[in-house]
């Protein structure tokens, strides 16, 4: 497949490059080819990014084993599940992608088949660049966040004590990783690093899953796009013949399909990042209730907030873009002059009314824009929910469960 300038700028396969050798070096989605041509796509069971990301897999799972120990050992709550719950999700976006990367190269195949189907006209010449924006612009507001919150833990640990020594002692030991060296994992540096960068990946991994989606439904709503144009010419141009309705007819079909196999591909991956967004703000919002500490960490709560009520509205409006355009296109059929109404018209329009495009998390949930409104209603009622079984921690506020709440707080870094 040749690489002119115009395929590359418009190309799937391309426009994907970045973020995926991105992921790579995160230890998530281990596939070959990515960097060379579609055709060399290939996963292999037996390779170093498999046992990168495998190994990955297993330090998340040991920080996540340790973090449940810890939690049986004392009394359990919300807040104290947070953590987990993070270590676990990013267990299963691992598994995720792992499962994603021996399915890419048909997903890839399909697509690029539809893409030389559909062409090129209507397309932005940007195309690419805005999605390697997007990518970038959501990675490093969340690794930036990410390091200048540890740097700060970092630096007030080193300030309180005698050496900088014993100041990186704390700070991993008391500070960042309290479930994996008081009692459970022998302290040295060495494994303090490895934890350290396993953290960096697991945040990662949290904001690679939402902005995932977010790229892929873009690319194909700008596909839907695409066919939406070129039936508003045709309508425009009072096409009576059958021909040119039959070919957008079958460029449905094709879309159609694409869209299915796109939607049993990463179904999965919707349905986690759905959820698990839906907990951390559940969870952020009742953590709110607590009396926070200085300015900074009120700062700081609220600026992580923010970015994560950013994720799901971000990848909620990119993923029912994908079903906005399927219903602008059932409206502009709708409208047709009845000049032009014919057989074929009539059999895009059955098509399209019967079977509406659009990504679901597994057939639980359909994502629209109505279901921005449906997740925050839900944010209401299960957050009156949490205060309703847990008024024995909101009224726990002494001294102790202050210091506690900010030492959970300032691990919730990772919800950005």
């Amino acid at each position: 497949m040749k690489k002119n300038s115009k395929y590359v700028q418009n190309c799937i396969f391309y426009a994907m490059k970045r973020p995926l050798l991105v992921a790579q070096i995160f230890g998530y989605f281990p596939l070959y080819g990515t960097n060379s041509d579609p055709t060399c796509l290939k996963f292999k069971w037996i390779s170093f990014k498999t046992t990168y990301s495998v190994f990955t897999l297993f330090v998340t799972f040991f920080i996540a084993v340790c973090q449940l120990h810890k939690m049986i050992a004392v009394e359990m709550n919300i807040l104290q599940m947070n953590y987990f719950v993070f270590l676990l999700c990013s267990i299963l976006v691992n598994i995720a992608f792992i499962k994603l990367a021996t399915e890419w190269p048909q997903l890839m195949k399909a697509w690029l088949k539809i893409e030389l189907l559909v062409g090129n006209l209507g397309m932005r010449r940007n195309f690419r660049k805005k999605l390697d924006f997007i990518f970038t612009f959501i990675t490093l507001l969340t690794i930036v966040e990410h390091l200048l919150m540890e740097l700060s833990r970092a630096i007030d640990s080193v300030a309180c004590s005698k050496t900088v020594s014993d100041g990186i002692r704390h700070y991993y030991v008391n500070v960042t990783f309290p479930h994996l060296f008081n009692g459970l994992v022998d302290y040295s540096l060495w494994k303090a690093l490895i934890f350290q960068i396993s953290n960096l990946q697991t945040t990662f991994g949290g904001t690679f899953g939402d902005t995932f989606i977010i790229l892929l439904s873009m690319a194909f709503a700008t596909r839907m796009k695409q066919s939406r144009t070129k039936i508003e010419a045709l309508v425009k141009s009072h096409v009576k013949a059958t021909t040119p309705w039959r070919k957008i007819r079958e460029e449905q079909c094709s879309l159609l399909y694409l869209c299915t196999l796109l939607e049993q591909k990463i179904s999965y991956l919707v349905l986690l990042s759905f959820c698990s967004n839906l907990y951390f703000v559940l969870v952020q919002l009742f953590s709110a209730l607590k009396q926070m500490g200085d300015t900074l960490q009120k700062t700081y709560f609220f600026i992580s907030f923010g970015i994560l009520i950013f994720r799901i509205i971000f990848v909620s409006l990119s993923a029912a873009s994908i079903n906005e355009e399927s219903r602008k296109i059932l409206i502009l059929l709708l409208s047709t002059p009845s000049e032009l109404y014919s057989v074929e018209v009539e059999r895009l329009t059955n098509q399209i009314n019967y079977k509406a495009m659009a990504i679901s998390g597994k057939n639980f949930f359909i994502i629209t824009r109505g279901l921005i409104l449906k997740i925050a209603g839900a944010v209401v009622t299960y957050e009156l929910v949490l205060i309703q079984f847990n008024k024995k921690l909101l009224n726990e506020f002494d001294e102790t469960s202050v210091q506690q709440l900010e030492i959970l707080h300032n691990n919730t870094y990772w919800l950005c």
